[in-house]
C-alpha cells in the first residue's frame, strides 16, 4: 500500500516528545504542590537549554503567569515567544479566552489522519508538531496537549517503542501540603476521524 503523505526532510526537535510530556509533567507536580516558583524555573532551565526551540515550555510559562496574576511576567514571556514563533499567543487581556484544541487545525488533523495507519510516520509528525520544526503552524498548549496523548497512542503500536527513560529531577517538598493550590491536570478529547485504525507492525 503507497503511502499517503510523505514525512519531509526536516530538522528533529531538540526537545523530543518524550522530554516535553516529561517536562509538563514536573511542572504540573510542583504546580499542585504549591510551589510555582520551581515549576517556572524548571521551565526556564529548559529552555535555556534548548535556546527556547520548543513553544509548549513557553506557553505552559505563560500559563503559570497568568495563573499567578503576574502581568509583567507573563509579557516578558510572551514578547520573548513572539520573537521566535512570530505573532502567535495572547496577550494578557484574551489570555483567558478558550484556546484551540487539536481538531481547530485543520492541516494538522488532515495529516494526521492521512498518515494514521502509520504509527512511526504519526510519532514523527506529532513531534514536529510540538517540538518547534513546524514554522507555519504553532499550536497552542491545549492543542499540544492533545498532540502528547496521541503521540502516546500512537507509541503504544509500536512493537518494543518505549518512552526516553526519565531525568532525575530534586524536589523541594513543602513542609505543608495542605496548603496546595495546585490544579487537576487536563485530559485532552481529541475528535478525529481515524477510521482507518492503527495496525501493529
Amino acid at each position: 500500500m503507497p503511502q499517503l503523505f510523505s514525512i519531509p526532510d526536516t530538522p528533529a526537535p531538540l526537545l523530543s516528545a518524550d522530554a516535553l510530556i516529561d517536562l509538563e509533567q514536573q511542572a504540573d507536580f510542583f504546580i499542585a504542590l504549591g510551589q510555582d516558583d520551581a515549576a517556572v524555573e524548571r521551565l526556564v532551565a529548559e529552555l535555556r537549554t534548548v535556546d527556547g526551540h520548543s513553544p509548549m515550555p513557553w506557553l505552559k510559562l505563560l500559563q503559570i503567569h497568568r495563573r499567578r496574576g503576574d502581568r509583567a511576567a507573563y509579557q516578558r514571556a510572551l514578547d520573548r515567544f513572539r520573537q521566535r514563533f512570530g505573532p502567535h499567543g495572547a496577550d494578557w487581556e484574551h489570555a483567558d479566552d478558550p484556546q484551540r484544541s487539536l481538531d481547530d487545525y485543520p492541516e494538522a488533523v488532515a495529516r494526521l489522519q492521512a498518515l494514521w495507519p502509520t504509527p512511526q510516520d504519526v510519532m514523527a509528525l506529532l513531534e514536529r508538531l510540538v517540538g518547534g520544526c513546524e514554522p507555519t503552524l504553532v499550536l497552542s498548549l491545549p492543542a499540544s496537549q492533545d498532540a502528547l496523548l496521541l503521540y502516546q497512542l500512537a507509541r503504544s503500536y509500536v512493537p518494543g517503542a518505549e518512552p526516553a527513560p526519565t531525568p532525575d529531577v530534586d524536589l523541594l517538598l513543602p513542609m505543608d501540603p495542605s496548603g496546595s493550590h495546585g490544579r487537576p491536570v487536563r485530559a485532552a478529547a481529541v475528535d478525529l476521524d481515524l477510521s482507518s485504525g492503527l495496525t501493529p507492525l
